[in-house]
């Protein structure tokens, strides 16, 4: 199930294989595998994609249909591809003080 979730996941950020696997310091050929079903990533790599999609890991796995429990009901905006991580922790503290300052 990670493999369709995976290719889903990258596809609806805009992400080639190549520029996954650069963010993991693995090739493309291992994303390609991970989405194909011929391996599996690491329980650590795992952590990583579920935190960087903004997913969680029984989702990734598919052991869940809920892709965040915690966002059920509200709106959520995928960041565009190429931020870097100081950039998408930068959005996510506007966002939430937005969301403070509207009380």
């Amino acid at each position: 199930m990670i493999g369709n979730r995976l290719y889903l996941l990258r596809k609806a950020a805009g992400l080639s294989q190549i520029e996954l696997g650069n963010m993991l310091s693995v090739s493309h050929h291992t994303i390609s595998s991970y989405e194909k079903g011929k391996s599996d990533p690491s329980d650590e790599t795992k952590v990583w994609l579920a935190r960087y999609f903004g997913v969680t890991v029984d989702y990734l796995v598919g052991l869940s249909d809920e892709p965040s429990p915690s966002n059920a009901g509200q709106d959520v905006l995928p960041l565009p591809a190429g931020l870097t991580d100081v950039q998408r922790g930068t959005v996510r503290d506007f966002a939430l003080f937005l969301a403070a300052r509207n009380g």
